[in-house]
């Protein structure tokens, strides 16, 4: 618990005398009551050793005056005993008690300790005999005489004692205390008053030395401290500028960007019905801004009511807590204009639950729409325009390549051979941009069944060995496991074997076997194919599984294919529940790996 004085005292020479002077009486006090006592004790001593004295000098004398009794002998020598100042009575007694001399008084004044009887014995040869007592008196006067003497010496001393402690207590204030407390407060008071920060002059090794060092140092320090955020403050006065004036600039280029890119932001506040809209809004919208009056209606007016409304995503994200949503949907402009806008937005809440907020952000989307029509347009025409007769006619050639319409001259089967080949590729070539098209529309459709990945191994290893051969390789199973049931899609994992083992077959150097290997791992089945090519360049790391991605893209490239193959795999794995990888092989080439969950 801190320490807290009186608030009558606000000196400090007051608060010192305050408490130093009571400790100051206390003390002496307690000396004058120790020396009082002591010079009392040894008074009473004093008077004690003398009555002893008294009582053994005189007996001896007393003893024959006693034996005879001689009264008046006895009488002179009582009036000796008493002739002494500090003796008040002096009593003589015979063997029976009588007394025989009485003179002063053996009680009035005196103290217990100073009366004192001794019996007189007579001896005489072998005869001892009580022939009486002798009973002093003793007066205590003069020790309290002198007592309050010394009393009186010591009250003088503690005054005197007194007065030189408040001179000094009121000195030392002044030199030892007051001086630098009077320059502190007076620095304190300049740094309140006109936030000077002035430093004490005062020099010393005590406390106080101590307390202004310590001052100055803090006094120094701030100076310090403010030069620092006197800096700060103008350094961020300039940032501030300079970001005010690059935020107005991002402002500008967001303005603009999202000009170029047909994208408006709008805010809706559902309390009050209105809106806030960036001018992308009112040109996608073909809404006149001095037209617009800020109520939702005038935005809403221009979606198309066959499709979804904004009001229902609202309802549907209060009753399921989503706070985002992604809307495709038609606006209607002047003149009857229709265009496909995007919305990607945020709903926000209270505490209650209830939405009381939309942000949302608009992309006019019409020639992307437009785009993707003709894209679609494109793949249908691929499909039945170019693939069936492609088809017919790579059918026909395995015909003739057959020799089914009879021997052909060898020149005529060489080009036969060469024409199959190359529609061959083509077939490939479609059946991936197909493959592709129904990955991105999320159309590619797959029949799961369990079926036996060895056996489809096996099979796939057959289908392709003859195509290892064209680049002067051959496929090897180096490993491979009796039964290996997993949910498949037995078509599309051969599609997957096959473009793998194609893709090695192609990087293989001739002459070098390729390697397929089926083993378990845990609850998976791996199959892992195996060239010694050159390998996958690092910088393919991060997206040889991507669309388009081919190690060698340049216009010479010796190598066929259309980039699409491993993205397609990657796809089709995925769906079934597996990963695919690759890693790079010390010795060279590359392992291409899928894994698949055990049935």
């Amino acid at each position: 618990m801190p320490f807290t004085s009186d608030k009558k005292f606000r000196s400090i020479r007051t608060k010192f005398l305050v408490i130093n002077l009571p400790l100051v009486l206390l003390s002496l006090a307690i000396l004058m009551g120790a020396f009082d006592y002591y010079v009392h004790s040894t008074a009473l001593s004093g008077l004690k050793s003398k009555l002893e004295r008294i009582l053994e000098s005189h007996t001896e004398v007393i003893t024959p005056s006693l034996w005879y009794m001689d009264g008046e002998r006895l009488d002179l020598i009582a009036q000796a005993i008493t002739a002494d100042e500090n003796v008040v009575g002096v009593e003589i007694k015979a063997a029976n008690d009588e007394i025989l001399v009485m003179i002063g008084s053996l009680t009035t004044n005196t103290h217990p300790d100073l009366t004192k009887s001794k019996d007189i014995i007579y001896r005489e040869k072998k005869r001892v005999e009580r022939i009486g007592a002798l009973t002093v008196s003793l007066t205590d006067k003069f020790i309290h005489a002198e007592t309050r003497q010394r009393l009186y010496i010591t009250i003088g001393m503690t005054i005197l004692l007194m007065i030189s402690a408040a001179i000094s207590a009121v000195i030392a204030n002044k030199w030892v205390i007051g001086t630098p407390l009077q320059l502190l407060l007076s620095a304190i008071s300049t740094t309140d008053k006109a936030n000077i920060r002035e430093r004490v002059d005062w020099q010393s090794n005590d406390e106080l030395g101590t307390i202004v060092k310590a001052f100055n140092k803090m006094q120094e320090s701030q100076d310090g401290y403010e030069q620092k955020l006197t800096q700060a403050r103008n350094e961020l006065e300039e940032r501030v500028v300079e970001r005010t004036f690059e935020l107005q600039e991002s402002e500008k280029q967001l303005s603009e960007a999202q000009r170029i890119a047909q994208i408006g932001n709008w805010h809706w506040d559902f309390a009050s019905g209105k809106v806030q809209c960036s001018d992308q809004i009112f040109e996608i919208f073909n809404i006149d801004p001095n037209d617009f009056s800020g109520d939702v209606d005038d935005l809403l007016s221009k979606f198309d009511p066959n499709d979804p409304s904004l009001q229902s995503i609202i309802d549907e994200a209060e009753a399921t807590g989503k706070d985002t949503f992604n809307l495709e949907h038609r606006i209607h402009g002047k003149f009857g204009k229709t265009r496909f806008v995007q919305e990607v937005g945020e709903i926000s809440y209270n505490s209650f639950g209830k939405a009381i907020t939309l942000t949302s952000t608009v992309q006019d989307i019409t020639d992307r729409k437009k785009i993707d029509q003709m894209k679609n347009e494109f793949i249908s025409t691929v499909n039945h325009e170019l693939r069936t007769p492609l088809t017919s006619i790579h059918g026909s050639l395995g015909l003739l390549k057959g020799n089914v319409a009879g021997e052909l001259p060898e020149k005529a089967k060489g080009m036969i051979t060469i024409a199959y080949r190359n529609s061959d590729r083509l077939i490939s070539l479609i059946n991936d941009l197909l493959d592709i098209e129904k990955i991105a529309t999320g159309k590619m459709d797959f029949h799961l069944e369990q079926s036996d990945l060895s056996e489809l191994m096996t099979k796939t290893v057959e289908a392709n060995q003859s195509y290892a051969e064209q680049f002067g390789t051959k496929i090897v199973v180096t490993s491979n496991l009796e039964k290996a049931v997993a949910t498949i899609d037995p078509r599309r994992v051969e599609q997957v074997i096959a473009n793998l083992l194609s893709n090695a077959s192609k990087f293989s150097p001739e002459g070098k076997d390729i390697e397929i290997a089926l083993s378990k791992e845990g609850n998976k089945y791996r199959i892992a194919v195996t060239d010694y090519g050159p390998g996958v360049p690092e910088e393919f790391r991060g997206h040889i599984f991507n669309r388009f991605t081919q190690v060698d893209s340049t216009d010479t490239r010796q190598k066929g294919g259309t980039g699409l193959g491993l993205a397609i795999c990657k796809e089709i794995i995925t769906q079934m529940g597996g990963q695919i990888d690759y890693r790079n092989r010390d010795e060279g080439g590359a392992t291409f790996w899928f894994g698949l969950p055990v049935a």
